[in-house]
């Protein structure tokens, strides 16, 4: 009867130790490994700031590569090259299969003097395929048009307002 107290006791230690393991194998993928729509602006952005065209390309969506030099030319203007991030990356909006993330990008100085502007925002807009959240670089860049428009606009009012 002894023995089989332990061997009892053993299974369920080892049984215990896989359910923890197992648990944090999931905590990690939720939390670390999975694709969000922030998570992969994130990556577009890291991969635009360190000229690694074969990433950014792979974070678009399969009928949107074609694309991926202009939007990379898009997003080169806003991003700029050096060790911290000059951008806050905003919280996804998610319908569906689709996402819109907000990104906030600083004008230089010289701009924001003329335009009365500090920074200006840019929606990148997101679809799920494959089961990972890729850029649609044509809906992104149509996004953007709009965003950009949106300033003049504000711009425009603060400038007939005085």
């Amino acid at each position: 009867m002894f023995p089989t107290r332990r061997a009892g006791a053993a299974a369920a230690t080892v049984i215990v130790i896989v359910l923890i393991l197992a648990a944090a194998g999931a905590a990690a993928w939720y939390f670390l490994l999975r694709s969000t729509p922030d998570k992969t602006v994130a990556r577009l952005l890291q991969a635009q700031r360190d000229g690694d065209e074969e990433t950014f390309e792979s974070l678009l969506t399969e009928d949107s590569r074609g694309r991926a030099n202009l939007l990379r030319t898009v997003t080169s203007h806003l991003v700029k090259a050096g060790d911290e991030p000059q951008y806050t990356i905003g919280e996804a909006e998610v319908e569906g299969e689709s996402a819109t993330v907000p990104v906030t990008f600083p004008l230089p100085e010289q701009m924001a003097d003329v335009i009365g502007v500090t920074e200006i925002g840019a929606s990148y807009v997101l679809e799920r395929e494959e089961g990972l959240w890729r850029v649609a670089a044509g809906r992104t860049l149509t996004q953007m048009g709009r965003d950009l428009m949106n300033v003049a606009r504000e711009v425009m009012r603060g400038g007939q307002s005085e």
